[in-house]
Formats: structure tokens, sequence, C-alpha cells
């Protein structure tokens, strides 16, 4: 049976290296050889050529140890829709995927792919898989359902939507925080220079200096923006909602703390009243998460500085929905222009830099070399600290992919590919993916001083700030996933609900940004208190 199975797949990888030929021949792309002696493990991906050499170097590495003789990694570029097509279908030659897919529980408990629990133990630098993670526990609970408990899959990345500045601009406009001494006069340094302030990790010369850590400086900050000749605080796509509604989820774990946004979001756990005092919620009654003071405190701070007075909106965040993300991208490179209204932040993802990089060349070619790609000195800014319950500052996330792995039935391949998942979490190539796409994956490794130096100033400060996990948390699906009621099936709601959905006065449903547009900081909190209320008590529970 394993000799029929090594010629199948040796035979559809020989015609589908005579389609590639075929597809890609003319048009320069390097067509990969296979050996036919040996089996192949495809390994499908769908982002670009340029933003996969970690995975490229790692099958060569694995296809030249004695021990994987008979087999052979193959990387192939493909399209999401192809991938998940022949993995619904357990069909075809592929055998592991990077995949941006939202609907892996449907996988798992379809049986469609492999539990890689094994992996942990498997040895990998100078420990095991398990010792990599950065909270193991909570990715395993993310990557499980219900019925099928395990680790179904490997974490590709989790990036912070939040807001980035200029640190450039900022600097030479005197809009950063300063050290000062007893009487309130600035600080400065033997270069006669203003010393920046230490920022929320105590330390000078890091990802944070000069950024407001308390609600006063934050005010001082903004204060100073707006007295800058046109130029508004905040920039972002109001043709997606997530752009702002991520920045209001960190919001509220800011004001309520870890536990009281895990509470917001899973529709039970606990949180502090306006007093002080514990508030215990069960899933009987969730919808009183949505009485927690963080909620109202959260929408009270994005209405006022992002969304609701001109004075701090920019013009294409203003009074449209159809700024795309990219014409917000391109406006805020571009507000050093006199034509262009200057923006100080834009609320973007960490692949904003290296995706525009092509309208940074155009800049350069217009004759502002100073604007390159990695010229200017991009940063993500921190929300000040609100209280007691702000022992770090919370950043919430995009989930950007995923690591699966096919559910084969021939036990000696499968358990080779999960080997192979294993080896791509060497330092070497967790480090070569952060060069490749200036992105931290969310395992425990360092770069070196060469390598840093090889990143972008935006994505050297955002390396630094994420691995900085004693001052800074980036709130991912894995946080979350497994308390969620909807996700666990305990509970089905006769309405379909979102977490930031609300019924108006008027009876229209809306997103943060509309809604705020109309309605008061504290209508739309009791909007959503009401619309949660009524769904919770329509709602069927199951055991």
């Amino acid at each position: 049976m394993r000799v029929f199975r090594k010629r199948l797949t040796n035979v559809m990888a020989l015609i589908l290296s005579a389609i590639m030929l075929f597809a890609f021949g003319c048009g320069g792309k390097v067509v990969q050889e296979y050996d036919s002696s040996k089996t192949q493990i495809f390994v499908y991906y769908i982002d670009g050529d340029t933003q996969v050499n970690w995975l490229k170097q790692a099958a060569n590495d694995f296809n030249a140890l004695p021990d994987n003789s008979e087999y052979q990694v193959v990387p192939i570029s493909t399209t999401n829709d192809q991938y998940e097509t022949m993995l619904s279908s357990k069909g075809g030659p592929a055998h592991a995927y990077l995949t941006t897919s939202s609907s892996l529980a449907t996988m798992i408990d379809g049986g469609s792919i492999a539990d890689l629990s094994s992996i942990l133990t498997m040895e990998v630098d100078n420990g095991t898989v398990a010792n990599k993670f950065q909270d193991l526990d909570s990715y395993k609970a993310l990557y499980s359902t219900k019925t099928n408990k395990g680790l179904y899959a490997v974490p590709l990345s989790t990036t912070p939507m939040h807001i980035i500045f200029d640190f450039d601009l900022f600097k030479d406009n005197g809009w950063l925080i300063y050290q000062t001494d007893e009487h309130g006069d600035i600080i400065r340094g033997d270069d006669d220079e203003p010393k920046l302030s230490v920022g929320h990790d105590g330390k000078e010369g890091t990802y944070d200096d000069g950024q407001p850590v308390n609600v006063e400086e934050w005010e001082t900050m903004m204060d100073r923006i707006s007295k800058a000749d046109d130029t508004k605080a905040f920039l972002y796509s109001t043709k997606y909602d997530f752009y702002i509604e991520q920045p209001l989820q960190s919001l509220i774990a800011q004001y309520g703390g870890f536990e009281a946004y895990q509470a917001f979001v899973n529709g039970y756990g606990s949180y502090y009243d306006k007093d002080g005092n514990i508030v215990n919620v069960d899933l009987s009654e969730g919808y009183k998460v949505y009485e927690m003071p963080a909620i109202e405190q959260a929408i009270t701070f994005m209405a006022k500085w992002m969304v609701k007075d001109e004075k701090y909106v920019h013009e294409k965040s203003w009074d449209t929905t159809e700024t795309s993300h990219r014409d917000a991208q391109q406006t805020f490179v571009t507000g050093y222009d006199t034509r262009v209204q200057q923006a100080a932040f834009l609320v973007e993802g960490a692949y904003w830099e290296i995706g525009l990089k092509s309208y940074f060349d155009l800049l350069v070619k217009r004759g502002d070399s100073d604007r390159g790609y990695g010229k200017r000195n991009f940063r993500y800014m921190l929300f000040p600290r609100f209280n007691d319950y702000s022992d770090v500052s919370y950043i919430t996330s995009t989930t950007t992919g995923s690591m699966i792995v096919s559910n084969d039935k021939n036990s000696a391949l499968l358990e080779k590919t999960k080997e192979f998942v294993a080896f791509t979490l060497q330092d070497k190539y967790l480090q070569q993916y952060t060069l490749d796409t200036g992105v931290k994956r969310p395992f425990d490794y360092s770069l070196t001083s060469p390598q840093m130096s090889q990143l972008t100033p935006f994505q050297s400060t955002t390396f630094e700030m994420l691995s900085d996990t004693e001052n800074v948390k980036l709130i991912t699906e894995a946080d979350t996933a497994q308390g969620n009621p909807e996700v666990l099936g305990h509970i089905k709601f006769n309405k379909k609900g979102y977490t930031f959905a609300s019924t108006m006065p008027d009876g229209e449903y809306q997103r943060p940004l509309g809604i705020l547009r109309r309605y008061s900081a504290q209508e739309f909190a009791q909007g959503l208190l009401r619309f949660k209320t009524s769904q919770w008590q329509t709602a069927t529970f199951y055991d």
C-alpha cells in the first residue's frame, strides 16, 4: 500500500510539475523540480514569494537531513480557495498549509486536519516546542473545539491593530513627553537636547520613549498636536469597521483590566464596578457584563479623541465612509506635503509599512529621498494607563494565519510532516520570518544586532514592544476564544449578535463609527446593554 501511495504521489507530482511549467515557465517563475525517488510533502502558502524565505530554507535544510532521505518537502504558492477546497475534500497532494482561514473549528470537528499535540515534546534548539510557545495554554484552547481537544494548528503570527505615529515628526514638533525636574522645567542632556520621558517600561532608549503614561500626559500631548497648523490627530479607514473597533477593545481592557476584558468578550466572569467592588457574572445572565464601567469609559475616550471632535479627526476620516485603508496610509505618509492635511496618528496593523513599500519608492522617485521605505521612524503609541487595573498596556490584534496539517491516513507521512512543522520553529527560521515580514511570531526568540539592523525602525520597535511581555499585553484570539459561548455552543441567540452591535432608539443597526457620530458615548453604552439584554433573554441554552 505504501509503495502504491508513493507511486501515486509521484505521478501527481509530475503532473503538477508539468502544469506549473506550462503556467509559469514563460513568466520567469522558478519551477520546482521533484525527486521521483522520494515522497513529496507539499506545503502550500498564499503569501508572496519574498515573504517565505524562512519556509523555503527550512524545507531545504529538512530535506538534507539523513533521516529524511525518503522525503522531499516542497513549498508551493497557491490561493486560499484552492487549498481550502483540497483540504475540505481530503484530496490532492498537499499535506501542510499556511492558512488565513477562520473556519478551523469546522475542519477540526470534520476530521480534515491533524492534532499536532505530539510536536510539543519534540526537541527544537535547546528545549522543546512546548517551551518555545508564548502562552501555550491559550493557543491550545484556540486551536481546539468543544469535542476535539488538542493543538490543531501552530500560529504564524498575531499582529497589533493600533495607533501608529511618526516619532521623527513628533520629536521635531515637540509633541512628545519630556523629563522634568521638581520645578517642572524640562531636563536637558549633555547635547542640550530635551530628554524624553522613559515611557511605560521605565527605561531610556527604548520603543516607548516620550510616550504619555497617564491621562494628564496624554492630554498634554493632544493639546500640542491640536495647536499645529493644518494637522489633525487621528486618521483611519472609514470603509472597514475593524480599523476603529479594535482600538476600542484595547481601551476596554485598558480601563477594566484583562479579566474584565475576558468577561466582556466571553459573556461571563468578573469585573470591578464604579466603586471598586468585584461583580461576578455567570453565563445565564451574561448580558450583565455590559454594565461594567470600563465599556462606557472606553467609548467616552474614543468619542472624545478619535471620533466626534473635528478638532482631532482628520478630514479623510471625518465625514465619509469611503476612505480605504490604502487611501488612509498614503495620506498619512504624505502629510508633510502642504497640499495634504497632516495626521499625527494612523490606525493600522503591523504589515502596513511593508505593504506600502512601492508607494514609498514612488516618493523617492519624485525627489523625496528622505521619505523612502524605512527612512521614517514610525512606532506604535500605547494608550495611557487609566487606573490600578492598567498594570500593563493592552493592544488587541489581528490574526494573520496558522500552519495546519492534513489528517493523512498514511501514519509515516503524517509523522514526518509533523516533524517538519516542529523543525520550522527553530530560532533561525523564526528570525527569518521576522526578517521576511517585519513581524514577530508568538514564540520566544530574539534577533541578533545585525538582524535588527535589517529591519525598518517601525519593525524594530514593534519587535521590541512585542518582546516586552512585562509591560505590553497583545490580546489575541487565543486569550478569549474558548470562553466565548457562541464558539463553544453553550448558547444560541435568536438574533445575530456582534461585540459592538447595538440597537439604538430608531432600531438601526450600526457599528461604533456610525453610532458615535449620531449618539453620545452614554447612549451607545446604554443601547449596547439593551441589545445584549434582549439577546440573552431570548436565547436558548445548552448543557
